[in-house]
């Protein structure tokens, strides 16, 4: 994964990958998983998505749940046929 993903991989001034983890939704939901993980408020939510959705609900819970300072959202232009519109 760390050839294919570099920047998943330490640098040198991480020691370990103890700070990341890699969810799965056939147990319970990724959401539910990264709540659990992680204590809000937070400083950046990077979220990587091909899709935004025409109501990004997902921001709404987003906020509410962890209550970030910072969203940046990336996703494929190509996919959704809009340009990319930053908030």
């Amino acid at each position: 994964m760390a050839v294919d993903a570099a920047w998943i991989a330490p640098d040198e001034k991480q020691d370990s990958l103890d700070d990341f983890a890699l969810f799965d939704n056939l147990d319970a939901s990724l959401w539910e998983q990264i709540c659990a993980e992680v204590d809000a408020p937070v400083d950046t939510v990077y979220v990587v998505s091909r899709y935004f959705d025409s109501t990004p609900k997902i921001l709404d819970r987003l906020y509410a749940d962890l209550s970030p300072k910072k969203v940046t959202w990336i996703q494929q232009r190509s996919a959704t046929g809009d340009e990319m519109k930053n908030t």
